[in-house]
């Protein structure tokens, strides 16, 4: 599975014993917050790791060129914060080549930020400038959907090149 799942579970199996583990699931459930802060360890909230966490964890997956317009990142700086938390096993690249959360710690890196308070605006904006570059022939519909997400809670005026579901 999940490599730093793997790992917690066999350092838990490792103290604990296994018989303990396979009793008592809690620890295993409760594993993903863990992993989420050790990754994050010292970093600040408003650090540039934060902010490019801080982005993909409400609109994942996204293309490099969106990430580094919304958080104005150098190209240098996005790709070693990129590769850190690849590196970690917090993200992962999709088969269009844009970057994610890994699944299981979505949910916990989410709870990390205020979703008020992230920069939803220039999200929008970068989304906007990624549709007029490149078209919709990369990324598609995931890629509209952000920026439908995007442009609703910077309150933008809806465009043509936005797609929404009723779960959106």
């Amino acid at each position: 599975g999940y490599p730093p799942a793997a790992y917690y579970a066999g350092e838990l199996a490792a103290s604990g014993g296994l018989d303990l583990l396979l009793s008592e699931p809690r620890p295993m459930i409760d594993f993903r917050t863990r992993v989420l802060s050790a990754a994050l360890n010292g970093v600040e909230s408003r650090s540039s790791k934060a902010n490019v966490l801080e982005v993909l964890a409400f609109y994942s997956p996204l293309p490099y060129a969106v990430v580094g317009e919304a958080t104005g990142l150098s190209a240098a700086a996005l790709a070693q914060i990129l590769s850190e938390l690849i590196n970690r096993s917090v993200l992962e690249v999709n088969e269009a080549g844009f970057y994610r959360v890994s699944d299981p710690l979505v949910e916990a890196a989410q709870h990390l930020f205020d979703r008020w308070k992230t920069p939803h605006l220039k999200i929008a904006k970068a989304l906007q400038k990624f549709v007029t570059d490149v078209g919709v022939e990369r990324g598609g519909l995931t890629v509209l959907r952000s920026l439908y997400r995007a442009r609703q809670l910077a309150r933008l005026e809806a465009t043509d090149d936005e797609i929404s579901f009723p779960a959106d």
